[in-house]
């Protein structure tokens, strides 16, 4: 389990924002590497598309690539079994800080803390 079950929800949320944000850029990318190249009726050459089509495979190899350097969580758990009792796991310091901003947004918002 990558987040608790009290987080679930706004794991889903940011999930769907960053894939909405990520489409957004992808698809305007695309536009511009397309639409960089016309012809002389005004439409895209043909060559637009495969170029755009070439760089977004390689910004996806790119991603894939990096997505692979990401450290597994079970490997950092290991990592803090092996650093002794009083290390704390990288999670949870991010936990902490984020319960803590979540609470400073329920104290600040203008319905009350109950509104959230």
């Amino acid at each position: 389990m990558a987040v608790l079950a009290s987080q679930t929800g706004v794991a889903s949320g940011m999930s769907a924002n960053i894939r909405t944000i990520g489409g957004s850029i992808g698809s305007a990318a695309m536009a511009s590497i397309v639409t960089s190249r016309l012809a002389s009726s005004g439409l895209p050459l043909e060559s637009g598309y495969t170029t755009g089509f070439a760089i977004m495979t390689s910004a996806l190899m790119l991603a894939a690539g990096a997505g692979l350097l990401i450290p597994a969580t079970r490997r950092l758990r290991q990592h803090a079994d092996a650093a002794g009792p009083g290390q704390a796991e990288p999670h949870q310091n991010w936990q902490r800080f984020l319960g803590m901003h979540l609470a400073g947004m329920r104290a600040a918002h203008p319905f009350g803390p109950s509104g959230l």
